[in-house]
């Protein structure tokens, strides 16, 4: 049985369910059972891009039950360590400022805490890693137990003052996206030194206004997951939408009639999907280079490539427009998905014509 999996001992006793073949293992087994599992982190394109998403914070938490055990205070020097593997390899994914700042500034400014940047007149928070000295043990499970403060596993490589107390945080989040600075900090999800504010430090005042980078990307995870009603969140009572390719005279205007515009294409599909790209702004204005994958239930499938551009005030996208080839598209598309189209719902139709 050594090196199999669960499902394949259950195929070899007779085609037992594998959580059966589990149960089965237990009772003859007993505590001499051991077994491996991977639990996280196995995809390194989508860590890479969980990496780089602003509605990701960078930690870990399972609300202090991992104190000795799965824990992994070491995940901050190990962000570091494939940031710089990864520009070593000449295919970048995140700077290495971006990466302490996420680490770093990002943090302190969402929990508040007077920390995480290297600034006149802030309290002196600093560690300081080699990164010549992060190497592959970073990649094991952290050791020495015996240099642990409140059941915190010390580092043994790469840190100063490794008997430091550990702190941990994570959760999902929508804040700020900003731009990353020089900072420095005490890695705050992997090892923090104690939080203890000088009286002379003042707190600071955070703004909590959503970056206009964020609104448009949660709008638009939320339209590929089809989630409607989240969808609408992001736009502004009196959002105008409209495909260049048909022009503003059948726009639609606010969050209710934008959906059932969407709605008439996206419905009907099987399955749909939206893949990021490039995204720049000016601060108001942000232009977005993505594409789409379209499967109908009749078989057809299409790639739909385009750059949407939209204007955000007040964390709200109040102007849409979507730059894409509609005959490209129609290439792919059932036969009768045009005729469709037209017999659908059309209350949503608002002529723009000298407003957009």
């Amino acid at each position: 049985m050594v090196g199999k999996s669960f499902g394949e001992v259950g195929r070899d006793r007779g085609g037992l369910h594998p959580v059966d073949a589990f149960l089965d293992l237990v009772l003859e087994h007993g505590r001499a059972l051991r077994w491996r599992t991977t639990i996280s982190n196995h995809r390194p394109a989508v860590l890479k891009r969980l990496a780089r998403d602003p509605g990701i914070q960078m930690g870990f938490s399972d609300a202090g039950a991992h104190l000795r055990n799965m824990a992994f205070y070491n995940m901050g020097l190990r962000l570091l360590r494939h940031v710089l593997d990864a520009e070593k390899a000449g295919k970048p994914f995140m700077t290495v400022e971006q990466a302490v700042h996420r680490l770093t500034g990002e943090l302190a400014d969402w929990y508040r805490i007077d920390a995480g940047r290297l600034r006149i007149g802030d309290r002196a928070d600093v560690v300081i890693i080699d990164p010549n000295g992060s190497t592959s043990r970073l990649m094991t499970t952290p050791r020495n137990r015996s240099s642990s403060t409140a059941g915190c596993p010390g580092w043994s490589t790469a840190m100063i003052e490794p008997s430091m107390p550990c702190s941990l945080a994570g959760a999902r989040f929508s804040s700020t996206a900003r731009p990353a600075i020089s900072s420095a900090n005490s890695a705050p999800v992997g090892s923090c030194v104690p939080r203890t504010r000088s009286q002379r430090s003042r707190r600071r005042t955070v703004s909590w206004q959503v970056s206009v980078e964020d609104t448009v990307l949660s709008m638009w995870r939320a339209l590929s997951a089809r989630e409607w009603d989240e969808m609408k969140q992001f736009l502004s009572d009196d959002c105008i939408y409209f495909d260049v390719p048909v022009g503003p005279a059948a726009a639609a205007r606010g969050p209710e009639d934008i959906v059932k515009r969407i709605k008439i294409a996206l419905e009907p599909l099987e399955s749909y999907e939206n893949f990021p790209g490039l995204l720049v702004d000016n601060g108001t204005d942000v232009m977005y280079e993505h594409h789409e994958e379209w499967h109908w239930p009749t078989g057809e499938s299409a790639v739909n490539r385009f750059v949407s551009v939209h204007r955000v005030e007040n964390g709200k996208i109040t102007l849409w427009k979507d730059y894409w080839d509609m005959g490209a598209l129609a290439n792919f598309a059932p036969p009768s998905w045009t005729e469709d189209l037209m017999k659908s719902d059309m209350s949503w139709v608002f002529d723009a014509t000298g407003l957009v």
